[in-house]
């Protein structure tokens, strides 16, 4: 089979078909990447620790804890991580 983005995607869709029939008490495990990519996370921290050293807390993205873990959630597992979660989380 032709591992393209199309087939991917039909992989994903159909492990996804798989677990929900199983009702899988276990659900799988997400894989760290092989491929780690902290650049997202690393300008994410710097920006924070300079806006407190400059003194313009006020100017910190509000947000700026949740973007700093999921660019860790991100670095650590892959941009795939979101859409393992969305599969996995309450069932």
């Amino acid at each position: 089979m032709d591992l393209t983005k199309l087939g991917i995607d039909e992989l994903k869709k159909l492990e996804t078909e798989i677990y929900k029939e199983m009702k899988l008490k276990d659900k799988p495990r997400m894989l760290m990447s092989g491929y780690r990519d902290y650049k997202n996370l690393e300008d994410l921290c710097v920006e924070y620790i300079d806006s407190i050293s400059n003194n313009e807390v006020g100017s910190i993205h509000k947000n700026i804890e949740i973007c700093i873990f999921e660019a860790a959630m991100e670095g650590v597992f892959g941009k795939d991580v979101w859409e393992w979660i969305d599969r996995n989380k309450g069932e």
